[in-house]
């Protein structure tokens, strides 16, 4: 089950309708007359998101004229403007609006104490609703049609936004007349009722058409993807608010706390690993120092032992000038090619400046060269004035000559 909705009792009724969804599904679980029950048999998992209809009849709504700056600013305090249409203190309803057009706002309220006493006693039973909706912001608003709502004996009319009631089902065709006495118009009115709901003898400007649904459960089909504790019209905003939106919240606690235990737990083994390592490294350092004391017994002081010891194997490895001469003249492609420049550097490669000959014996002369255990690489090889010119960069291997 991946969410639960309960209606709660109308009016004139104790019964607790409740619908599921899981996977796509609507089902209908029945009706309780305790939370109890309903929590014992449908509630096992608490972690059910559990949504809450207010059934018709227990909200009232008000259509109030504001502009959208208003509406931004105000907010639900735009009431405050139809206080003497409601005739008591707005302050103690709670209250969801909805836009109806450009210029008009549908106001709804609801007994914030009536809201309070139904969540103590879902609380008892450790539900804690994440939303609660108006039935009646479920039912269709639609200006071409009166409704004619069925509720467990009563009927709730409405003829346009903000102009509703629930009454008792005999009265109803009085109360229908009475509404089709104060409308302007002598046209037929187009009244919308459930499928399969029976109608009284109505006057003759009725025209009542079924509609393609029965219920509030149809109606919530529409509403299959909709994230209910963000709905426009979800009561449980500001003092009616739960601690946490999600009622799987105390799961993702759990999980908080252990991802934080497992945080400290890894620092911990970083630090120790970390001081392992630091150990670990002072006694390689100890002993490289040693070996490189009795290696190098002159060298006095040490202040970075692998920039010492890097420039003690540059130097050991070093070529000597005459070795680098003798090796160029050995391995020279023919006697045309002679050498214009010889640079010689401590612990860098030698620069041997050669011309003449032809250009493509240098590779061959290269190759030559690293055959006899140095590297080599040619720089700037081009014909100056059609003779072939070229640099010869010379290192040591590290083997010994």
């Amino acid at each position: 089950m991946e969410r639960l909705f309960l209606r709660l009792p109308a009016s004139n009724s104790n019964d607790i309708a409740a619908v599921s969804y899981a996977d796509g599904q609507w089902t209908r679980q029945g009706t309780w007359q305790s939370i109890e029950a309903l929590a014992n048999e449908l509630l096992a998992d608490r972690d059910v998101p559990v949504v809450l209809i207010t059934p018709v009849g227990q909200d009232i709504s008000l259509l109030i004229e504001a502009s959208a700056r208003q509406r931004k600013e105000a907010g639900v305090n735009l009431v405050a403007l139809a206080e003497e249409q409601l005739g008591e203190d707005y302050e103690r309803l709670q209250w969801t609006l909805q836009s109806i057009d450009e210029y008009q706002v549908l106001a709804r309220g609801i007994s914030q104490h009536y809201m309070q006493q139904w969540l103590a006693l879902f609380h008892e039973h450790a539900i804690r609703p994440v939303a609660a909706i108006a039935e009646t912001s479920l039912l269709p608003t639609d200006p071409e049609h009166w409704l004619w709502y069925p509720v467990a004996g009563e009927v709730f009319i409405q003829a346009a936004p903000g102009e509703a009631a629930l009454i008792a089902s005999a009265d109803a065709p009085f109360v229908i007349e009475q509404l089709l006495a104060t409308h302007k118009s002598s046209a037929p009115v187009r009244l919308r009722y459930p499928q399969g709901a029976s109608l009284p003898t109505l006057p003759e400007r009725i025209s009542p058409t079924p509609a393609a649904w029965q219920d509030w459960a149809d109606l919530l089909k529409q509403h299959a993807h909709t994230r209910w504790p963000g709905h426009s019209q979800n009561w449980l905003t500001g003092a009616l608010a739960p601690q946490s939106q999600y009622p799987w919240a105390p799961r993702w606690k759990w999980a908080a706390a252990m991802l934080v235990l497992a945080s400290v737990l890894m620092i911990a083994v970083d630090r120790f690993s970390a001081y392992q390592l630091s150990s670990e490294a002072r006694m390689a350092r100890t002993e490289a120092e040693q070996l490189y004391k009795q290696y190098f017994p002159d060298e006095r002081r040490m202040s970075n032992l692998s920039r010492q010891f890097a420039a003690r194997q540059s130097a050991g490895n070093a070529l000597a000038p005459e070795i680098v001469l003798q090796l160029v003249a050995q391995t020279s492609p023919s006697i045309d090619w002679q050498i214009k420049q010889f640079d010689y550097r401590d612990n860098a490669p030698v620069r041997v400046d050669v011309s003449g000959g032809v250009l493509d014996e240098i590779n061959a002369w290269s190759q030559a060269l690293e055959s006899q255990g140095v590297s080599v690489k040619i720089e700037n090889s081009r014909l100056d004035n059609g003779v072939a010119q070229a640099t010869l960069l010379i290192a040591s291997t590290g083997g010994k000559r």
